[in-house]
């Protein structure tokens, strides 16, 4: 099926010594994500600032409550047999937030094949986008 999620890991340069049980890799992917669940509804895209097995850091503006179920689909890297796009997509629970980036602590995860999203699939005032990391 191509490259995996473990190779994908991996292959990205480790910064600095790491105290969490699952390592964490710097990798800059987009990613679209949604609230699962009808308490705090909202909706946007941003960035991975690094990524482990078990969990995602993701740079975007939106505040969402320690505790919120949250749906993440990531742009993979690599193709299905070196011709289709695939996404990541993962569910979890917040577990940290700042007003630039939360992190999510993943429960699950299965590789889709690519489909678009608009913004349509977002609530009302709740879709938020993030700026690159990293200057190109």
């Amino acid at each position: 099926m191509g490259v995996g999620f473990s190779s994908v890991l991996h292959s990205a340069a480790e910064a600095g010594p790491e105290r969490r049980a699952k390592a964490r890799y710097p990798v800059e992917l987009r990613v679209r994500y949604r609230t699962l669940g009808k308490k705090h509804l909202a909706a946007g895209i941003g960035l991975t600032k690094n990524m482990s097995s078990h969990g995602v850091l993701i740079a975007s503006r939106c505040d969402l409550p320690l505790g919120t179920l949250v749906e993440v689909s990531i742009d993979w890297p690599a193709l299905l047999d070196g011709a289709v796009q695939l996404q990541l997509v993962s569910a979890g629970k917040v577990v940290r937030c700042d007003k630039s980036s939360f992190a999510v602590a993943l429960e699950k995860h299965e590789y889709r094949t690519m489909r678009r999203w608009s913004k349509a699939v977002a609530p009302p005032n709740c879709w938020h986008e993030a700026t690159p990391l990293t200057a190109h």
